[in-house]
């Protein structure tokens, strides 16, 4: 991202004290200019994304970017961040007793960059830390910045706004309260057309090659849809790629990586939502036939699945496969035979 800035500036937020209206402006070649641009270029790379739109023209922050002039910028700063300040008060007060929002300042960027103009707001974290005077000091970190994001495109329809959270689920102060949007997928159309087009991928690119690399890299999926209440194809493909190796060399995970990373835009979901696992547990079955009357059923994801089923070929070349179960073994346990499941492969037994 090589954004020209018209104007930014920052605005401390903590709703333990009373609403400081004082707007401090960055410009000029300062190590502030600096820190935004470092920013920005963490909000441009990052793939984790939720779109919105205003739930309409008549909205505060929609009016106010809407309306923007060289002489009114401070002003309207002021007034975007008393509205922040606002509704964390009133989300503060909801959640009381369970957490405490995080203290932050907001920063609000105004800029052109690829013939769009943008308006961004993201809310950084505002740390306490020992100076060099040896004094308790405030201030932005360097390194560690977004906590909250909303990138706002001007366009003569509408303006589509992309907004990111580093929590796990998007705070709702934030896109509802405070900028008053509508979503434009909800969060059970991104599962289910989520879930699909991962599957779908999945028996593309992995399942032609090697299937049991295709149900090991399912069953981790369907491991995190269970296990998270937010998705983000980022965290996905941390929680599923990221240390996985495959059984078949010819899986390219780093190539399947980057095929997942652009699948929201390429198949119309968001890239970070609230998951619904209600609304695919169709989806989630799965039968495997094994012979007439006969299949092997998933139900949904499976704690170690490498290690519960295992195939294998015994010494007359017939193939079976092995499922560890305690279950599965009291139900066809031979009384002549308790030892043979272990030891003997020959009779296909299947144990878990």
């Amino acid at each position: 991202m090589n954004p020209i800035i018209k104007w930014a500036s920052v605005h401390k937020i903590d709703i333990t004290k009373k609403f400081d209206s004082k707007t401090t402006m960055i410009n000029g070649d300062t190590d502030a200019t600096d820190f935004v641009s470092k920013l920005l270029d963490d909000v441009s790379k990052s793939s984790a994304y939720k779109y919105y739109r205003f739930r309409s023209n008549t909205t505060e922050v929609h009016n106010i970017i809407n309306s923007l002039s060289d002489n009114e910028w401070e002003d309207s700063a002021t007034r975007i961040s008393n509205r922040l300040y606002e509704a964390e008060e009133k989300a503060q007060k909801q959640v009381e007793n369970l957490t405490d929002l995080r203290r932050g300042g907001l920063l609000q960027i105004y800029l052109e960059n690829d013939n769009a103009t943008l308006y961004v707001i993201t809310k950084v974290d505002y740390d306490d830390y020992l100076g060099e005077s040896l004094k308790k000091e405030s201030g932005l970190p360097w390194e560690k910045r977004t906590q909250k994001v909303a990138i706002i495109e001007f366009n003569e329809e509408d303006h589509i706004v992309k907004v990111r959270d580093t929590n796990s689920t998007i705070s709702t102060y934030w896109w509802d309260s405070f900028l008053e949007l509508v979503e434009l997928n909800s969060s059970q159309k991104n599962t289910k057309s989520a879930f699909m087009e991962i599957d779908n991928l999945l028996t593309r690119k992995v399942k032609k090659k090697s299937k049991i690399d295709y149900w090991n890299i399912r069953n981790s999926v369907l491991c995190y849809f269970r296990n998270n209440e937010g998705f983000s194809i980022t965290g996905l493909i941390e929680n599923t790629l990221l240390h996985y190796t495959p059984d078949n060399s010819s899986i390219d995970i780093k190539s399947l990586s980057e095929d997942l990373l652009n699948l929201p835009e390429k198949k119309n979901f968001d890239s970070q939502f609230d998951i619904s696992i209600s609304h695919i547990k169709g989806r989630i079955k799965k039968n495997i036939p094994l012979r007439e009357n006969l299949e092997l059923r998933f139900n949904g994801e499976i704690e170690n699945l490498k290690d519960i089923i295992k195939a294998g070929e015994d010494s007359e070349g017939r193939k079976f496969i092995k499922i560890f179960s305690d279950t599965g073994y009291e139900e066809f346990k031979s009384s002549n035979n308790d030892s043979a499941t272990e030891n003997s492969q020959s009779d296909g037994a299947r144990k878990e």
